[in-house]
């Protein structure tokens, strides 16, 4: 079962209970919830399919501060950890970081200057799994041909990057509610 506030996405996942939290310490489960809430401490098991963030993006080693950053701020907003495919380090590198970005839960591309690693990576996704990424880019300007019928946000700067990337990925929010 997957616990989430309203307005969060689940992409699919079917067991959902969504919780309209305005002060997580007065949230009080009733006895059924509750007592659900020991069966899945009791059956709980890791889940078979890690949940994860993926940011595609250019490796220059320039941007890696940049690069470091979107990541940060992607885990804290989500809750997941967010992969950059230069960190990959097993496998072969293309295979790994295709299949990575196939099962990934939300993907951001930043598909400035239409680099090409980025454009690929990001058009496997959108052909094997038939779930686009969110695109994003430098300065407005016309997408590549096979990203002209998506949605990219443009950003002027670092900061501006962040502010899209961060609007992007709130709608996957996570929150680990604590006692």
């Amino acid at each position: 079962m997957l616990v989430v506030e309203k307005g969060v996405e689940t992409n699919g996942f079917n067991d959902v209970l969504r919780v309209d939290v305005e002060d997580p310490g007065a949230w009080v489960p009733d006895k059924a919830c509750a007592d659900a809430i020991e069966d899945l401490k009791d059956a709980w098991r890791p889940p078979e399919r890690p949940v994860y963030a993926m940011f595609a993006t250019n490796f220059d080693t320039s941007m890696d501060r940049r690069n470091e950053d979107v990541r940060d701020m992607i885990q804290h907003v989500t809750a997941m950890p967010c992969l950059l495919g230069k960190d990959i380090r097993t496998g072969q590198i293309q295979e790994t970081i295709a299949d990575r970005l196939r099962k990934a839960f939300v993907v951001v591309a930043d598909i400035t200057e239409d680099n090409l690693n980025t454009c690929i990576e990001a058009g496997d996704r959108a052909r094997r799994r038939n779930k686009p990424p969110t695109h994003c880019s430098r300065h407005p300007r016309r997408p590549p041909f096979m990203f002209r019928d998506r949605q990219v946000w443009f950003y002027e700067g670092d900061a501006e990057l962040l502010a899209v990337v961060h609007k992007i990925v709130s709608p996957y929010r996570r929150r680990v509610l604590g006692g």
